[in-house]
């Protein structure tokens, strides 16, 4: 697994990359507040945001 470029807020999210992020935010997901597992569709939406930011933190 390998970014071409960033994801998030404000930033290009292409498919590939939010994927990405997608499925390492799922493996991590027990360091965060107790969150359920977002859904690994290319999109970046509030809830990958949101877990972004957290996992930033």
């Amino acid at each position: 697994m390998k970014l071409t470029d960033s994801v998030g807020s404000g930033a290009e999210n292409r498919f590939n990359d939010v994927v990405v992020v997608q499925t390492l935010l799922n493996q991590n997901i027990a360091s965060l507040t107790p969150h359920l597992p977002i859904d690994v569709d290319g999109k970046c939406g509030p809830n990958t945001i949101e877990l972004i930011a957290e996992f930033q933190c």
